[in-house]
């Protein structure tokens, strides 16, 4: 008769230690998030989803306007250094208000329409253009893009 504990049962390593079950399980996420490890891609601004043929060339140009829209408003995200030196006496950086009223206008449009698409849609967009990454589910992406390609591209498609 063998001295001490009966051992555990259950799976064990080449190294004889029982295996973990976060070893046994393990989530390896959405079909989608497989799909993107296996081709490598991590970086997904707007370029590169446009380069993979995700976002269309109508769809980018319309987050662009839009995101130029709303940066002529509130200011960039992620402002530059040099925007944060102090001005030189006698420089003036005002934007036009025939420009800012352009601009407010996109905006409008653009947030109308990303509010009819819905929250995750709009949240979506709007992660994109504060931390240039998209993340989470690319169909809430995606919509919201054809949402503001549908005012922006749509609007000079039918006045043509």
């Amino acid at each position: 008769m063998a001295r001490g504990r009966k051992r555990k049962t259950g799976d064990r390593g080449r190294t004889g230690r029982l295996k973990t079950r976060i070893y046994q399980e393990r989530d390896k996420g959405t079909k989608e998030l497989q799909a993107r490890r296996k081709r490598g891609l991590h970086d997904q601004t707007i370029d590169t989803l446009h380069a993979q043929g995700t976002v269309t060339n109508e769809q980018a140009d319309a987050f662009q306007r839009f995101s130029k829209a709303r940066n002529l408003i509130y200011g960039s995200p992620a402002p530059k250094v040099n925007a944060l030196a102090p001005m030189i006496p006698g420089e003036k950086a005002e934007t036009p208000d025939a420009v800012l009223r352009s601009a407010q206008r996109d905006y409008d449009a653009g947030m109308d329409a990303l509010r009819s698409a819905g929250n995750p849609s709009q949240a979506a967009i709007f992660h994109l253009i504060m931390h240039n990454e998209a993340v989470g589910d690319l169909q809430y992406l995606l919509t919201g893009m054809t949402a503001l390609e549908a005012v922006f591209i749509g609007g000079v498609k039918n006045a043509a």
